[in-house]
């Protein structure tokens, strides 16, 4: 039998639990509470549905309570650094935990605050979908709050070098974090990031309200994909890599001297990349607009698939789409003769209007207009 299960315990038994340093009770589905352990340094109870309550524990220093579905508090041991609470469903508030350093309080679907935790390090509340309060943890540097969708806002952190609030739906704004590294905030409705001075990689995918990205100047590492009303991205002098695909509004990248990988998949507004410099991994695919591109003698890796206004070798589409807008030259030449804009079907404007990057064509290299511009005037 097992010694903590037992309803009584005898002198020898008792003198056992007294000395206990460490226990693993887990998935005791029938335990529903658990003596004073006075020695007990670590305690692992995973799973013990039925267990309501702790005792007094007073040297505990790390707690493992996962799925402990009847748990309704965790009490302020004076040793206690580490705890791990996930899915404990009836929990509703964690704070003045004052030695803690690292809690995860995953998916505790009732948990609506923490606060009082000012040695609080790391904090994993992800999945906490009523959580509305997270204050007085001052010393954070690691922060997971993904899903938190009941989450307005955050506290000032000037400690905090990781965050993590993707699919935070309510949160609309980042506070001041001078010391942070990496923000994951993909899907969340925020409309700017700006002035973290120290950020190094930034994944904001699926912000489709995010209008500006500024004084980002240590930036490494963008990935943007599906922020449809992003419209310039510049002014990151040490970004390395970007992944920019299906942001629909973006017409222009400039100022990233830095730039080596570069993926902008489906960025319909984008026309001239000349301006970067030289890349080692560049796809483009589904740009129908672009026209020019950076130097690429040094590329790796290079795909233009559906790039129709490109004229290299790779895009076999090119000659095909330049015959195709001659002959429409050619039948607005022949056919609209005897109208009101026979004047103008025969002038550079015309060409122009075919060939510029908001209309049919796309803009093309001077050479080819100027063969345009001769074969109209024959």
């Amino acid at each position: 039998m097992c010694l903590v299960c037992e309803s009584e315990h005898d002198a020898e038994k008792k003198l056992v639990l007294d000395h206990l340093t460490e226990l693993d009770c887990s998935r005791c589905t029938a335990l529903v509470a658990l003596p004073n352990l006075p020695n007990l340094m670590t305690l692992t109870c995973n799973n013990c549905t039925s267990l309501a309550s702790l005792p007094d524990l007073p040297e505990l220093q790390k707690l493992f309570c996962t799925g402990c579905t009847a748990l309704t508090h965790i009490p302020n041991y004076p040793f206690l650094e580490i705890v791990n609470c996930s899915r404990c469903s009836k929990l509703i508030t964690l704070s003045e935990l004052s030695n803690i350093h690292q809690l995860d309080c995953r998916n505790c679907i009732n948990l609506e605050s923490i606060s009082d935790m000012k040695s609080l390090l790391e904090l994993d509340c992800g999945g906490c979908e009523k959580l509305q309060n997270v204050s007085n943890v001052e010393n954070l540097e690691h922060l997971d709050c993904v899903d938190c969708t009941s989450l307005t806002n955050l506290p000032d952190l000037p400690r905090l070098q990781h965050l993590q609030c993707g699919r935070c739906t309510r949160l609309q704004t980042i506070p001041n974090l001078p010391k942070l590294k990496t923000l994951e905030c993909f899907v969340t409705p925020i409309t700017t990031i700006s002035n973290l001075f120290n950020l190094k990689r930034l994944t904001c995918s699926g912000c489709t309200s995010l209008q500006n990205l500024s004084n980002l100047s240590q930036l490494q590492e963008l990935d943007c994909i599906g922020c449809t009303f992003l419209q310039t991205l510049s002014n990151f002098p040490k970004l390395q890599y970007l992944r920019c695909t299906k942001c629909k509004s973006l017409e222009r990248i400039v100022n990233v001297p830095k730039l080596d990988h570069l993926t902008c998949r489906w960025c319909r507004g984008l026309m001239d990349l000349s301006n970067l410099p030289p890349l080692q991994y560049l796809d483009c695919r589904g740009c129908t607009f672009l026209t020019t591109l950076p130097d690429l003698s040094q590329s790796r890796k290079f795909e233009c698939l559906e790039c129709m206004w490109l004229n290299r070798p790779e895009n076999t589409l090119y000659n095909e789409n330049m015959r195709k807008l001659v002959c429409i030259q050619q039948w607005c030449k022949r056919h609209l003769r005897y109208w009101r804009f026979k004047r103008w079907v025969g002038s550079e404007a015309f060409a122009q209007f075919f060939y510029a990057p908001q209309e049919l064509g796309g803009r093309v290299s001077k050479r080819t207009m100027d063969k345009m511009f001769s074969t109209l005037s024959s």
